[in-house]
């Protein structure tokens, strides 16, 4: 199964950055190749079955003591 997602997003990368490339531009195929390789990691974790971490609550331990209402 992480062969097949590995492939998936080999062929999507391809598909979006050869377009990228002949228009030279270089700063995009940098943040594109960024974001899907977060979005792969995060692909196989989910089917490695790695517990990813909530990032809301990270938010609410930070913001929480700062609140006038405590709940």
């Amino acid at each position: 199964m992480a062969v097949l997602v590995i492939l998936l997003f080999i062929i999507l990368g391809s598909i979006d950055i050869i377009p990228l490339y002949r228009n030279k531009m270089w700063r995009e195929i940098v943040v594109h190749s960024l974001f899907m390789i977060i979005s792969l990691s995060l692909a196989l974790a989910l089917i490695l079955g790695i517990e990813i971490i909530n990032p809301t609550d990270i938010i609410v331990s930070i913001f929480r003591p700062l609140s006038p209402i405590q709940s």
